[in-house]
């Protein structure tokens, strides 16, 4: 078997060699330990045992005419879109997904892995481009609901929808964990991260959110003619390198968004923490069920669709990550936004609609 393995190093250098555009062995070889390198600080390292595990064992219940077979197709793939004039890329990426096969791992990782690049970065520019591409797409119409109907409360449990998902929380009632376990980190949460300790502190918060919020926040940076204007001390730098990315953001799209495009954010993250508080105990099920109605109220005359409801929740994310970790954070914050969005709205591998798919949007209310 070491023989095998041998053979397929020896072609899997020649191919990366090749890459490289003819630079030795040993600098590819060099130039892909950095980026692995790169790579390893931000991966979790039981994972990566455990599929290093599954790449070994996959490797040791292959023939050797098996991986001989399949490393010269990964080969040719490659060879054949470099040299007849094809976009090398879908060569590239057919072989990684040759060599993911062969060895495991994900085929689009691997390929930016072998550029040299790492998760795909946003300008406000292709941020912008993406989500007018999403505004303007056909949107099902809204329905005339009564607010005692059922699919109401759906309807408003599914304003959390966001922050349910990426937690995995249950969105088939008010409460969204059972276990003890996950209602005490909960609670934690509130309390590290939203200074929510007891049912005073909850309802505060939710005043705030729902009559000021990042909305605003994002009203005052619009409106001011340069970053300075909104510090404290328009010569500290730390505060400047907090402020800056904020104000470009606002300025970039003050004119491409809606002013109250961050209401979505606000008034989303509002209805997460009615159940979140629900959940620990912090307010009753009917006061819980009255926040969610005038949050519910307030989302329905604003947007008109689930895609500009959750756009908004990811622009407003965007405006928050921005004081904290500048651009850098925008287009990760801006891919991760998007994914669960799709998630959301789109039909999976098995063709089952995501749950705001699941559920019209609702453009009237009546009693």
């Amino acid at each position: 078997m070491a023989d095998d393995y041998k053979k397929v190093q020896e072609e899997y250098e020649k191919m990366m060699e090749a890459m490289f555009s003819g630079k030795s062995s040993e600098e590819v070889a060099a130039s892909i330990l950095q980026q692995q390198e790169a790579m390893m600080q931000h991966m979790d390292m039981d994972q990566v045992m455990k599929e290093a595990m599954g790449a070994a064992a996959a490797m040791m219940n292959q023939t050797e005419s098996q991986i001989q077979a399949q490393t010269e197709a990964m080969i040719q793939n490659l060879s054949a879109s470099m040299a007849g004039g094809e976009n090398p890329l879908s060569g590239l990426t057919d072989s990684m997904g040759d060599f993911a096969d062969l060895f495991g791992g994900d085929p689009e990782e691997l390929t930016r892995m072998f550029l040299g690049g790492d998760d795909p970065e946003y300008d406000l520019e292709s941020i912008n481009e993406k989500i007018q591409s999403l505004r303007v797409l056909e949107k099902e119409p809204g329905v005339t609901l009564s607010r005692s109907h059922e699919t109401f409360r759906t309807f408003e449990i599914l304003l959390t929808a966001y922050m349910s998902l990426k937690n995995a929380h249950e969105m088939d009632g008010l409460a969204m964990e059972e276990d003890p376990e996950f209602i005490d980190q909960i609670k934690d949460m509130l309390e590290s991260s939203w200074g929510i300790t007891n049912p005073a502190e909850l309802t505060e918060k939710l005043r705030e959110l729902t009559t000021a919020g990042h909305q605003a926040k994002y009203s005052r940076y619009q409106a001011a003619a340069n970053p300075q204007e909104l510090m404290d001390d328009p010569e500290d730098e730390e505060e400047l390198e907090s402020v800056l990315p904020c104000w470009k953001l606002a300025q970039y799209f003050k004119d491409k968004l809606p002013e109250n495009y961050i209401l979505g954010w606000d008034y989303g993250r509002a209805a997460t923490v009615v159940r979140w508080g629900y959940t620990v105990g912090y307010i009753n099920e009917e006061d819980s069920w009255t926040w969610l109605d005038q949050i519910a109220e307030k989302m329905i005359d604003v947007f008109d669709s689930w895609t500009e409801f959750g756009l908004s929740y990811v622009f407003g994310s965007l405006f928050w990550i921005a004081a904290f970790d500048g651009e850098e954070g925008i287009s990760e914050r801006f891919e991760e936004g998007i994914e669960l969005l799709t998630e959301l709205l789109d039909e999976d591998e098995d063709g089952q609609p995501g749950v705001w798919a699941q559920c019209a949007w609702i453009s009237e209310l009546t009693d």
